[in-house]
């Protein structure tokens, strides 16, 4: 918009706000299995890969909002398993299958 076009109330806190809103770590820790060389975002947030099946690492990553985690897992596609815990894998197979009716009913 143009400048003057919206104000702030006086008493807020600009730092806080935007801290609250950006991602972060939280006290949850979902356990995933991620194929070598993927998931760049989720390694940068994880202190070390273990070794899971063939062809596989595991990831412990923090999260703070489930549904947010579920976003940002979905992009990675297949290159990403969550293993646990079941409310972000039940959150990707309800957003999975929603997608699939969506493409069905078209």
């Amino acid at each position: 918009g143009a400048p003057g076009a919206s104000t702030l109330p006086p008493d807020t806190d600009i730092r806080s706000l935007t801290q609250s809103l950006a991602a972060t770590g939280g006290e949850r820790a979902a356990s995933l299995l991620v194929r070598p060389g993927a998931g760049q975002g989720l390694r940068r947030r994880c202190p070390a890969a273990e070794a899971g099946p063939e062809g596989w690492e595991r990831l412990t990553v923090a999260y703070a909002h489930t549904d947010n985690l579920v976003d940002e897992l979905l992009g990675y596609g297949a290159d990403v398993v969550v293993e646990g815990p079941v409310e972000v894998r039940d959150g990707v197979v309800a957003r999975l299958e929603r997608l699939v009716g969506a493409e069905a009913s078209r």
